[in-house]
């Protein structure tokens, strides 16, 4: 009696266990079955654990819209979704060791065939992981390129609306993207976890030399060359709507080290069209856009312009600058509280020491700002070479402090211009680059070679097909020439 107490639920176990058992052979044949009708698809192995799991390896897919070549991709799948066939529904897909190629905005017949919309059939993908992920995007003439994605993306079939907290986390170690036909941008080693993310280099690179890119284009454009060092940043809001991103905000983004080089090729065609204020650029972006703070240590940033054929360009460079930036924001606030401020320190030669204050209005279309600019032990000579290639004249002496302040509205600027100098002379320069001694002699008797003067400036304009800081420039040369000339 006792020996057949054991026998029965020995049976039922044996009998549990052996269904069991047929079932995931039954949803094996059946997922088989599924994939084998993808047209496109080819793996070496279809394994089934004893939870469910599907392990398929060596798996390689190509179409028009999409190429796969995975040394594994797991899935852990509905079970109802395989028996009925209605709608397939992937809790878990690890894509593991994987080469990734997707084509967009490409037409073909045959688009209904694609994996995750074969015929009839539709994917819920609900936790998508990547490990070891090499990505590529075609769209139009631009290809964007990941190396080594690992991720954690949840609640994947939310993708129209995706937030931040979808992502448990993402590295890779280099983005490229191409940001136009002059320019690419590359990422390098880039960690987010936690709404924080750090990454090692950010550079934007010019696709051609400073002395080729004019082939390229038809009018005066900059070239750009930027790496940055060591960032990082709290990134406080992300958000996609419809497929699109409408908000992004950034809490802190701090750089440690950063050098920029604009170039700019004069000798082209001058570009005459209204440029949009920095206001107005933030305006147009089609998402709301936040930055609290942005902190920049030890960086360089050299200016330079070609204006003759037979010369290189002319540079000029502010060396060991220190800048912080608050408060940019397309986000409509009211105006007393809408204020940009930017602040500043950096030096043109060893012994300089010069400091900029910006405080920038972001709710109106025109240039609104103030700026208070103040400068020690400037060498006038720092400048001569940019000058003597763009106005023909070259300058020599010391400007041992400049002082101004600028109150911009409407594209109209009035304020004051403090100058102290010494030693101030100029040379003159005709077209082939020759020194005009006599000219020079008389354009010598006509300046305050040292002197000590505050005056008052108003209305100096803005050329709407420059820049802020040309605008900036405009004011503080205007000051320069009316204190140096003695009439």
């Amino acid at each position: 009696m006792k020996l057949f107490s054991y026998k029965k639920p020995l049976i039922t176990l044996i009998i549990v266990f052996s269904l069991y058992f047929i079932g995931l052979s039954f949803i094996k044949l059946k997922a088989e079955q599924k994939l084998l009708d993808i047209e496109g698809l080819n793996f070496v192995e279809l394994n089934i654990s004893l939870l469910g799991d599907l392990s398929i390896e060596k798996v390689n897919y190509k179409s028009p819209k999409l190429k796969l070549d995975a040394e594994q991709v797991k899935l852990n799948l509905g079970y109802i979704s395989i028996i009925t066939g209605s709608q397939v529904e992937i809790d878990h897909l690890l894509l593991n060791t994987a080469s990734v190629e997707v084509n967009i905005n490409r037409k073909h017949s045959q688009d209904n065939q694609e994996i995750g919309q074969s015929q009839n059939q539709k994917v819920s993908l609900n936790q998508l992981e990547l490990e070891r992920v090499n990505l590529k995007i075609n769209n139009a003439k631009k290809t964007t390129s990941f190396v080594n994605i690992n991720t954690l993306v949840n609640q994947v079939n939310n993708y129209n609306n995706f937030n931040l907290e979808q992502i448990s986390y993402l590295r890779f170690d280099f983005l490229n993207y191409p940001i136009n036909h002059l320019q690419k941008l590359q990422l390098s080693d880039f960690d987010y976890k936690n709404k924080l993310f750090n990454l090692s280099r950010f550079k934007i690179l010019p696709l051609f030399s400073k002395h080729d890119y004019g082939k390229q284009i038809s009018h005066e454009t900059d070239l750009m060359h930027l790496e940055a060092f060591s960032v990082n940043s709290t990134l406080a809001g992300f958000d996609f709507k419809n497929a699109k991103l409408s908000n992004l905000r950034l809490s802190l983004l701090e750089i440690d080290s950063l050098n920029f080089k604009i170039s700019r090729d004069k000798t082209l065609k001058d570009d005459k069209s209204l440029k949009l204020s920095y206001a107005q650029q933030l305006q147009n972006l089609k998402f709301k856009f936040m930055l609290d703070s942005l902190w920049v240590n030890k960086a360089a940033i050299t200016y330079e312009e070609k204006h003759k054929l037979t010369k290189d360009f002319a540079p000029v460079v502010f060396n060991d600058l220190n800048l912080t930036l608050s408060n940019l924001n397309n986000l409509n606030l009211p105006e007393s509280s809408n204020l940009a401020r930017l602040n500043a320190q950096f030096k043109l030669n060893k012994a300089s020491k010069i400091k900029l204050g910006l405080q920038y209005n972001l709710s109106t279309s025109t240039e609104d700002f103030t700026a208070e600019v103040s400068g020690q032990n400037i060498l006038a000579s720092r400048f001569s070479e940019l000058l003597e290639q763009s106005v023909k004249t070259g300058i020599s002496g010391k400007f041992n402090s400049v002082k101004t302040k600028i109150k911009a509205r409407d594209n109209s600027a009035s304020g004051t211009f403090n100058l102290n100098s010494s030693d101030v002379e100029v040379t003159l320069y005709n077209n082939k680059g020759r020194k005009r001694q006599f000219v020079s002699l008389m354009a010598n008797k006509m300046i305050k070679r040292s002197l000590n003067t505050s005056l008052h400036l108003e209305n100096i304009e803005k050329d709407q097909t420059k820049s802020l800081w040309n605008f900036i420039w405009s004011f503080v040369n205007s000051g320069l020439k009316k204190a140096l000339l003695k009439f």
